[in-house]
């Protein structure tokens, strides 16, 4: 309900919509994967809004951003227990965060803990000990 009301307000303004709608969908995405129950067509269209406006608009901060909603998108995944789909978002994705200028070591700390949680998930304890102590 607050995000809809934040989305809501957004809309009021173009300048205001255009600069925060893809932050408020990856918070509403944020969100929405601590729900016990979701489905993944939920999921896909609020990654599948914010991607699509990152990528109309063009500016260089957005590509944090799709960076951003690549690993929450990879965070759903597993939440969900798709592993291989998750895998599969994830798999590229500390060495994009290299290539991101606006990608600081926080940034780099949020993807690792999240790669390292997909292979707690798999069972493979080295690596997830190998990118928890990447992230950390």
């Amino acid at each position: 309900m607050a995000y809809a009301t934040a989305v809501a307000a957004a809309a009021q303004s173009a300048a205001a919509h255009a600069v925060w709608l893809p932050h408020l969908r990856r918070g509403q995405l944020l969100t929405f994967v601590q729900r016990p129950r979701f489905t993944l067509s939920e999921m896909a269209g609020l990654v599948g809004q914010a991607r699509a406006h990152c990528e109309q608009r063009g500016r260089a901060e957005d590509r944090l951003l799709l960076l951003l909603l690549a690993e929450t998108e990879g965070r759903a995944y597993i939440r969900y227990g798709n592993l291989q789909r998750a895998a599969a978002v994830l798999a590229d994705l500390p060495a994009q965060a290299d290539r991101v200028p606006q990608s600081g070591p926080l940034h780099q700390a949020i993807i690792r803990k999240t790669v390292a949680g997909l292979h707690w998930k798999r069972g493979d304890k080295a690596a997830w000990a190998e990118w928890i102590g990447q992230a950390l």
